[in-house]
């Protein structure tokens, strides 16, 4: 019984580092996007 709750949890945790890597990958391409933005932009300036 024990064992089946430890897999349990083991199994939301890795969900959720998952999840939050998701959203971190997902924020490091809206950076890299705006920064390459910012460079087309500042090229035709």
């Amino acid at each position: 019984m024990f064992t089946i709750f430890k897999s349990v949890l083991i199994i939301f945790s890795v969900k959720r580092q998952a999840s939050s890597v998701k959203r971190q990958a997902s924020s490091v391409k809206r950076q890299a996007s705006s920064v390459a933005l910012a460079n087309f932009v500042s090229m035709f300036s």
